[in-house]
């Protein structure tokens, strides 16, 4: 019995400290709109548009 509580405390662990991983790359990368990307003509398209006063996107796969 005693062994099903550490498998299971094992596993709630790891999906707890998965899901927290990607909830702070979500947060860490969310004004990137490029994130993941390996330099897709959206980010070209992206680039090309005239932005004032905004931060340009940045996109740090970019071939």
């Amino acid at each position: 019995m005693l062994i099903q509580y550490i498998i299971i405390s094992i596993i709630v662990l790891a999906s707890l400290s998965y899901a927290g991983k990607k909830l702070y790359e979500i947060f860490r990368h969310q004004q990137d709109k490029c994130y993941g990307c390996s330099g897709c003509t959206i980010h070209d398209q992206l680039m090309k548009q005239k932005v004032f006063g905004k931060v340009r996107p940045t996109c740090y796969h970019k071939k």
